[in-house]
């Protein structure tokens, strides 16, 4: 699931229900022959499954299912490293595909940020949380995921991706514990007096 494109299909898959290969391409603007590798890795992986063949005139089209819709890796036996390997490239991976998803939609000239009509969110917050409070925002997050688990059975409407995170900050070596911010004003004040 590292690479954007396989996300992309895996979350296709799972708007369509069982599909084509050309189904796929179509949703989410790929070559159709470029899918197959991707597809291959994540019937591999067990995520999506190969439910069959169906006939479309004298041709057969292969039909692909989500197995499941959430994974969720166990790392029971796992070492903290391997843990934190994934966990980093799975948040990379995501930034990735927002990256390419904002990239796209600006070049199309799809984002609208007047606020009237506005059609992109972003926040960015840095705050200090007790192990209640993380739960909480966990909750939050959650809720966030069920509103685009509902938007995936819907037929209409714009499609839009959301990647939420949340992580614990850890200061690099030599920072100092606290910062102190110095006002221009104040600085310039105390020089000339």
């Amino acid at each position: 699931m590292m690479a954007p494109v396989r996300s992309e299909i895996a979350q296709a898959i799972t708007l369509l229900g069982t599909c084509t290969v050309a189904q796929i391409a179509a949703v989410i603007d790929r070559p159709a022959d470029t899918l197959y590798p991707h597809l291959t890795k994540l019937c591999r992986a067990g995520i999506v499954i190969d439910a069959g063949v169906r006939k479309s005139g004298r041709h057969s089209e292969r039909l692909f299912a989500m197995r499941a819709t959430d994974v969720q890796p166990d790392f029971r036996g796992a070492s903290i490293a391997l843990e934190n390997k994934v966990g980093y490239r799975t948040a990379s991976a995501l930034l990735k595909a927002m990256d390419r998803t904002v990239r796209d939609a600006a070049a199309a000239k799809a984002i609208v940020s007047r606020p009237e009509s506005r059609n992109i969110s972003m926040t960015y917050e840095l705050g200090r949380l007790t192990p209640a409070m993380y739960q909480q925002l966990r909750g939050h997050l959650r809720s966030i995921k069920a509103l685009m688990d509902r938007g995936k059975r819907q037929r209409t409407g714009t499609l839009y991706l959301a990647i939420s995170i949340a992580c614990p900050v850890v200061r690099r070596r030599g920072a100092k514990a606290a910062v102190t911010i110095k006002h221009p004003r104040a600085s310039r004040r105390a020089r000339t007096a």
